[in-house]
């Protein structure tokens, strides 16, 4: 981003740029927020026993899936859990 905006600052002129290259990164955090959504939702599956079923057996899988989704929280409050990596990197025209 950086480079973009100090070449558009060099030539004005440049109304818009297509890029070759592609980097969406995450960084892992903490938070409070999304702790408590987690909790809402392994608590349904802890609470709700609809017949008398229990969903003992797949609790395993449940505790995994919200780690293996992108859920929307808010993130007021969270703390970095480690360094930002790349989750996925595109060379434009040429990554399928």
């Amino acid at each position: 981003m950086g480079l973009t905006h100090a070449l558009r600052r060099r030539y004005p002129g440049v109304r818009a740029f297509i890029p070759s290259r592609l980097r969406v990164p995450a960084e892992p955090v903490v938070s409070p927020e999304a702790d408590a959504l987690r909790a809402s939702v392994m608590g349904a599956f802890t609470r709700e026993q609809p017949g008398g079923m229990s969903f003992a057996s797949v609790l395993p899988q449940a505790e995994h899936a919200p780690g293996s989704q992108i859920i929307t929280a808010k993130l007021t409050g969270a703390t970095s859990a480690g360094p930002a990596r790349p989750l996925v990197e595109y060379d434009l025209g040429t990554t399928s």
